[in-house]
């Protein structure tokens, strides 16, 4: 019997298979190589830390921070000024390590220098996220019981109304659900829900199967220096060495000056903001209410930063949705939220911001950094005080 199993094709095909299928989704070997794509979310350099955060990895922090990129650049800028290393500006770097920016250092150092009680801080601001993600991702804390004394939330116009959004389709929602329902089928105990998720998981590889193609032609084209396309060809692009692809950290050449104008990016917020699309700014802020009330709900403490933002950037929203963001402001600072911890920062409105904060239309640089993150230091320590 044994030597029958042993010598059958389909036992070594499965058994192959299962391998195969190990090596894809605990390895992810693809996140080692410059060349790819991203395609596989949980390989996602946008994404990735929701999950390790989730999974337990680390302490629980003090203060949560959930937001955009409006909570990324002005993390990311402050600490670089704090560690005294040059600001860099290349794609590369802005996708892969910005993205992955969990513990503000300058945030935490100005947090310890005020005495706060609260000090820990982890951030799972997402690039390119709206309310409904933050609701999402703040659901998935809930459940895996991850759940920090104070929530810091990022709202902008933005945040409400992005009309180069589906709400149904970002990348949050795509992959928070995908990285829940193992857990959830096992739990479950049902035998339909346990076989339909191991087969979803072993065939995970011909999710990313594209991503490996990619990669193989890019490392063949490499060994061989020849152009991996015609645009390469047509444009006399030299390859770059293969120490390159895993490398991450020199795989392209580090960008130290903006050399382009610094409102480069107005397009994109006038594509985001307009036309204005009420219906969606309701939805928008109904999840955003809903994230509040859950937090309520925990008896957390929210700190609320309405984000300021240029004067070229709010000069691309219509009045219409400026007044509809303002009544919402306002909303917040009602006293039913004012009893249940939720205070609101509104920077949007603050004259202490100027033109000089920011690297471009809506991202502070350092100095617009420090003043947001002074702002975000006194209110924490005044909301906490008494406490140890």
């Amino acid at each position: 019997m044994l030597r029958r199993l042993t010598g059958s094709i389909c036992i070594w095909l499965a058994l192959y298979l299962v391998a195969f299928n190990w090596f894809f989704s605990e390895i992810k070997p693809i996140r080692y190589f410059n060349i790819t794509s991203y395609i596989p979310l949980d390989q996602n350099p946008l994404l990735a830390k929701l999950k390790d955060y989730l999974e337990g990895h680390g302490q629980t922090p003090d203060i949560l921070m959930l937001g955009s990129s409006l909570y990324l650049y002005p993390s990311m800028r402050l600490d670089e000024r704090f560690t005294n290393q040059k600001t860099r500006y290349d794609n590369w770097f802005l996708r892969n390590k910005l993205s992955a920016l969990t513990e503000p250092k300058a945030f935490e150092d100005k947090l310890i220098k005020a005495n706060s009680p609260l000090k820990r801080v982890h951030s799972l601001a997402v690039q390119g996220s709206i309310a409904s993600d933050q609701l999402t991702i703040w659901r998935n804390v809930i459940h895996h019981g991850r759940l920090p004394k104070l929530l810091m939330l990022e709202l902008s116009p933005r945040f409400l109304c992005d009309n180069t959004k589906d709400p149904d389709k970002t990348a949050v929602r795509q992959a928070l659900p995908d990285w829940d329902a193992v857990s959830a089928s096992l739990k479950s105990k049902k035998l339909a829900d346990i076989v339909s998720q191991i087969a979803g998981q072993y065939f995970y590889y011909y999710k990313v199967k594209p991503d490996y193609r990619e990669l193989i032609n890019a490392l063949t084209a490499t060994i061989l220096q020849h152009p991996l396309n015609q645009w390469e060809a047509e444009n006399r692009i030299t390859r770059p060495p293969l120490s390159s692809y895993t490398n991450l950290d020199n795989a392209f050449e580090p960008q130290y000056q903006w050399t382009g104008p610094k409102y480069h990016d107005l397009e994109t917020y006038r594509q985001m903001y307009q036309p204005y699309d009420k219906t969606r700014f309701e939805s928008q802020a109904k999840a955003f209410d809903q994230l509040i009330e859950l937090a309520m709900q925990k008896q957390i403490t929210v700190i609320i930063t309405a984000m300021p933002a240029s004067k070229p950037n709010k000069e691309l929203i219509d009045k219409a949705f400026l007044d509809d963001y303002a009544t919402y402001l306002a909303k917040l600072q009602r006293s039913k939220y004012r009893e249940n911890k939720v205070v609101l920062i509104d920077l949007f409105h603050s004259a202490n911001f100027s033109d000089e904060d920011f690297e471009d239309s809506a991202h502070l640089n350092a100095d617009g950094a420090n003043k947001f993150f002074d702002s975000a230091t006194d209110r924490i320590k005044t909301s906490f005080s008494g406490h140890k």
